[in-house]
């Protein structure tokens, strides 16, 4: 069932095949394009369906890359269950289903409290804390995440700081969550900013605990 399910928009998705990996390719089709591997579980922002392929973004070493895989090698986090909004606020928004709660916060961002990087002779801002950062083209951002606290069953965790570094506008509306009950595996996703700056974002937690952040730009 979970393979069978074709989603209405782009979104993410899970790399799942007994083998334990697929292979992405140049173009939709089994010719000899294989141009990259990807194992069981790695997460893939899929979009623009052809056939019986999607075509995929996925993140290696830093960068983003793309490519074609076949359909029935995916998971879509749609196939999940969902977990539901429980209260949505300006700066606060909670999902919570059963044991699961999940508080997000958001603040404003005051660029007197970090450095600062822009390119020479302009006012176009490139670095934030000596890091490239997501949510704008240039302009300074106004908002970013101020906490993102998680409570399974017994367990209770919190984001650490370079879990939410450098990710500004967020849209707490847009935010979704997944559980895959099988794995034990939640996934945190949002849809931020807009226009050049926008980016999608995911969060994997495993038993409560965070333990990968992906980032795409989705233009």
């Amino acid at each position: 069932m979970l393979l069978a399910v074709k989603p209405a928009v782009a979104q993410f998705a899970i790399v799942h095949d007994t083998d334990g990996y697929v292979y992405v390719r140049k173009s939709a089709e089994k010719t000899n394009n294989i141009s990259d591997t990807l194992h069981t579980g790695e997460p893939v922002w899929c979009f623009n369906p052809a056939g019986n392929w999607y075509s995929v973004d996925f993140k290696k070493h830093g960068e983003q890359l793309s490519g074609f895989i076949y359909r029935n090698r995916l998971q879509f986090l749609s196939a999940f269950d969902s977990i539901p909004v429980k209260s949505l606020q300006e700066n606060r928004l909670i999902l919570q289903k059963d044991s699961l709660i999940i508080v997000i916060t958001q603040g404003k961002f005051e660029p007197t409290k970090s450095k600062l990087g822009f390119q020479p002779g302009t006012k176009l801002l490139q670095t934030i804390n000596g890091q490239h950062f997501f949510g704008t083209d240039g302009g300074m951002p106004k908002r970013q995440y101020s906490s993102i606290e998680v409570a399974y069953g017994k367990k209770h965790s919190s984001f650490t700081q370079q879990q939410l570094e450098n990710l500004f506008e967020p849209n707490l509306s847009s935010t979704k969550c997944y559980i895959n009950r099988a794995t034990n595996t939640i996934y945190l996703t949002a849809s931020n900013s807009d226009g050049a700056g926008a980016y999608e974002l995911l969060w994997v937690i495993v038993n409560g605990e965070c333990k990968k952040r992906v980032e795409m730009l989705s233009f």
